[in-house]
């Protein structure tokens, strides 16, 4: 199926989450055809319907990228483009990575330190308790933390050089 355009496949779906399955599954199934081997990391998705049981929401990744990529769409402050108007930036997905899984796995927020979409789906609620309106506004400040300050093992890090 063509859309013309990323922004034209999202627009066709009712939200957030359904748009960035439709997108994943639609350029999982493309280029994996063309060569699994080529692109390994791409998720593979066997349906375009967001997962709704607990152990559906278990096995599917976090969809990283693209939840990052909705947030640069979406989110209209910098360093994002905010290009896409038709949908809200409270309605969007947290971009779950190593470092965010590890901080609120150590805040207890989460329940392990898997990257999947149930994980996704506790932090981005966790995150519109704290900011409804732009639930992603800390992201970026969460994964410096977590690169810098809250590591693997944060007792061997160095504050100051001296």
């Amino acid at each position: 199926m063509e859309y013309g355009s990323i922004g034209k496949l999202a627009k066709q779906e009712s939200n957030v989450k359904s748009a960035i399955f439709r997108l994943a599954f639609e350029i999982g199934s493309r280029y994996r055809r063309i060569s699994r081997s080529k692109f390994p990391s791409l998720p593979f998705l066997k349906s375009p319907e967001p997962p709704r049981s607990l152990k559906e929401k278990r096995k599917i990744s976090a969809l990283k990228r693209y939840c990052m990529y909705f947030r640069w769409m979406i989110r209209d402050e910098p360093p994002d483009f905010g290009l896409w108007k038709f949908f809200d930036k409270s309605d969007l997905f947290y971009p779950l990575d190593t470092h965010v899984t590890r901080i609120l796995y150590r805040w207890n927020v989460l329940p392990d330190t898997q990257a999947n979409w149930l994980n996704v789906e506790i932090a981005t609620e966790y995150f519109k308790q704290v900011l409804w309106e732009d639930p992603l506004r800390f992201d970026y400040h969460l994964v410096t933390f977590g690169q810098k300050i809250c590591t693997k093992n944060p007792l061997n890090i160095k504050l100051f050089n001296f």
